[in-house]
């Protein structure tokens, strides 16, 4: 872990556990529990233990911003090319950056609110001020906040795809689903790494349609309702242009028992 210096989120402490019962042996290996209590008393404060979508205890490492300009300037930039120097400042300020998105508290238990994805200012206050102040320096027309939100989001999202659920992203693949119903179309933008999933907006539209029915629909124990419905064409064509509605059978019906 330690060799391959990253934020992938990938390692879990099961997964160590594992990897010293293949090594040591079950007698000798760590429990879970005693796992997670001699990474905190080695790391401390170096790594953080989360749980991304149902997975236990999984291991990052964060580095802090001290470390990193300390490792900077412990190394120095004497003896390099210009272009050496540049790409070292490059990637230190990277490494600021990269800590900072490591360092954000996470919450996938519930979906950001159509509030919260249609405030400006919300989708700004979710990037680190490092991020911002990148982009804002990049950036050069006028008032670039929404562009800074939403390229913001996008690399948040790639440094940590697993635990991480950025609300534009999401809110661009519910648009897009919704306005075309298209999963190529949903899948495409994922990969670009501009969209929430295909999978993920399914859930979250499931999720949707049971808080909508919860908030809307009471029923009580001892009645049953069913939905039935079918498809009605409209703006059919004919050849002599007479009777140009067709309409299909059609149906809605609530049908509710008394038990």
């Amino acid at each position: 872990m330690e060799e391959k210096d990253s934020v992938s989120e990938q390692v879990t402490v099961s997964d160590l556990v594992s990897k010293m019962q293949e090594l040591c042996g079950n007698e000798i290996a760590y429990t879970s529990v005693w796992m997670k209590f001699k990474l905190n008393e080695h790391y401390g404060e170096q790594i953080v233990l989360t749980e991304p979508q149902g997975k236990s205890n999984v291991v990052t490492f964060r580095k802090t911003a001290s470390s990193i300009l300390h490792s900077f300037y412990t190394k120095g930039i004497n003896n390099q090319t210009e272009e050496e120097e540049k790409m070292k400042i490059i990637k230190t300020a990277a490494e600021l950056i990269r800590s900072d998105i490591s360092a954000m508290e996470t919450n996938k238990e519930t979906y950001p609110t159509a509030q919260q994805i249609s405030s400006l200012q919300d989708n700004l206050d979710f990037i680190p001020n490092s991020l911002q102040l990148l982009l804002n320096t990049i950036a050069h027309e006028y008032k670039p906040n929404l562009k800074v939100a939403s390229i913001g989001q996008a690399t948040i999202q790639m440094t940590r795809p697993r635990s991480i659920l950025c609300p534009l992203q999401l809110a661009l693949g519910i648009q897009m689903h919704r306005q075309f119903g298209s999963r190529f179309l949903i899948e495409t933008l994922f990969s670009l790494g501009l969209s929430s999933s295909y999978s993920e907006i399914q859930k979250y539209e499931a999720c949707a349609a049971v808080e909508k029915s919860e908030e809307n629909v009471r029923i009580g124990e001892d009645v049953c309702m069913q939905f039935v419905a079918d498809n009605v064409d409209h703006n059919s064509d004919t050849i002599d242009g007479q009777q140009n509605f067709t309409e299909m059978p059609h149906a809605i019906y609530f049908l509710s028992f008394m038990q």
